[in-house]
């Protein structure tokens, strides 16, 4: 008699539920296709059941850059309106 598989919920992550996932198989030498389709049936669960996995994201914080940059920049994210101008005085 095999052991059923078990999900155990191992903690509380930084930004993540984290949980583990133990299975058996008789057979060793293919427990890495094993694994792969766990992963790949969960995964297909999750994503059924409107469940996204979210990846970690950096914010890049710019202390410095050069005005040539600094155009691309303001360029890249008003297009339309061309190069962005400084604010004038109130």
């Amino acid at each position: 008699m095999q052991p059923a598989p078990l999900a155990l919920f191992m903690g509380f992550g930084q930004s993540t539920l984290d949980f583990s996932l133990r299975a058996w198989t008789p057979d060793f030498d293919r427990s890495l296709v094993v694994r792969s389709d766990l992963l790949s049936r969960m995964y297909a669960a999750l994503t059924q059941a409107g469940i996204e996995i979210p990846y970690p994201q950096t914010d890049l914080h710019l202390r410095s850059i050069s005005e040539a940059a600094g155009a691309t920049l303001a360029q890249a994210r008003h297009p339309a309106s061309g190069p962005e101008q400084p604010p004038g005085p109130a």
